[in-house]
């Protein structure tokens, strides 16, 4: 005879067995579940932003602890972060936050994308993971005192899974009295100034903000800072597990110029060294980042030294596998600039 239960607080599934008289117990780890972060631990990430925020971790005060996005198998982005104690354990790509790259030496600020896993590490020990989840908002109107914000829901995702902000700062001398409105899925929320709601129907999530006034519903239907969040799974506890949420009215890459580049620019670099001898030049070839365009050729310019107002200019183009040229149009002559530069597409 087998019993089968199910731990939800720590995910690990077990058996009881009753063979010979003698009763034995076989837990197994869920390798699904028990990747997630469960509360007060959590992974809040934005891809329009590439920030993530992680949370809780405790248990690691004063350490580091390293991010990782991980994309079809291989590392996209990567940093380390030291736990604070508080309620965020660190931010990543975010006011107050670390870089991407930060500790490691994947040096970029990782596109982040759907489908992409953020996993938590101490050392090589994973302690959580989630998925980029993958919705979005395409549409704002207002009409009367109403504003209805819908979109895009990945049909995997939990209907109830979904929650709908809109951020206006002039809300505050309104009734709604705060800076933002939020609506969820269920039934209607009752708050000060507005009630709300979100519904699924198939992939489109509709939410529907109704306020106490048109010039409120105005103001709001007006903002231009709109998110919806999704997350994995809600706990006994109702915490929200393993959250996506998307933005609008922002742009991704570094939060600071002292951050490393953007994905999409990473591998848009000139190879390192140079060296030229008679009608040959070499160079070292760049290394690529992962997550990035690949570098499809490399492209020589040689700019002759002239008296005359337009410079004269000869073009080469070499395969990523050649690291060499030799010269035969023109010879390389003392005052000549020569340019090296990776190509990206066609």
């Amino acid at each position: 005879m087998r019993n089968y239960f199910f731990d939800k607080k720590s995910h690990i599934h077990c058996i009881t067995m009753n063979k010979f008289t003698q009763f034995f117990i076989l837990c197994f780890v869920s390798s699904v579940l028990a990747q997630l972060p469960i509360a007060p631990d959590n992974i809040d990430c934005m891809p329009n932003t590439d920030a993530c925020f992680i949370q809780g971790f405790i248990n690691y005060i004063g350490k580091p602890l390293t991010v990782e996005i991980v994309r079809n198998n291989e590392v996209v982005g990567s940093t380390m972060g030291i736990v604070s104690g508080g309620i965020v354990a660190f931010q990543i790509n975010h006011p107050t936050g670390v870089c991407w790259g930060t500790g490691t030496n994947l040096k970029v600020t990782p596109d982040i994308q759907k489908g992409d896993n953020v996993i938590v590490k101490d050392g090589i020990e994973v302690l959580a993971q989630s998925t980029i989840l993958d919705g979005y908002i395409t549409k704002t109107q207002t009409i009367n005192n109403e504003v209805i914000v819908s979109g895009y829901i990945d049909p995997t995702i939990p209907p109830n899974n979904i929650e709908v902000r809109i951020v206006n700062p002039l809300l505050v001398n309104t009734a709604v009295r705060r800076r933002d409105v939020r609506a969820l899925a269920g039934p209607f929320l009752n708050a000060v100034g507005y009630s709300s709601i979100v519904t699924v129907s198939g992939t489109t999530f509709t939410a529907k903000f109704t306020f106490n006034d048109a010039a409120t519903a105005t103001i709001a239907g007006s903002s231009t800072i709109e998110s919806v969040s999704f997350w994995q799974f809600t706990d006994a506890a109702g915490n929200q597990q393993g959250i996506t949420t998307s933005e609008t009215g922002v742009i991704g890459g570094p939060f600071l110029p002292s951050c490393p580049l953007a994905a999409e620019f990473a591998n848009n670099v000139a190879p390192s060294a140079i060296a030229i001898s008679q009608s040959i030049m070499k160079w070292s070839p760049i290394v690529p980042i992962p997550g990035a365009p690949p570098v499809t050729a490399y492209t020589i310019d040689i700019i002759k030294s002239s008296t005359s107002m337009i410079p004269q200019t000869y073009g080469y183009i070499a395969p990523t596998t050649q690291n060499s040229i030799n010269f035969t149009v023109t010879q390389i002559e003392v005052g000549d600039i020569i340019e090296v530069r990776t190509k990206q597409g066609m």
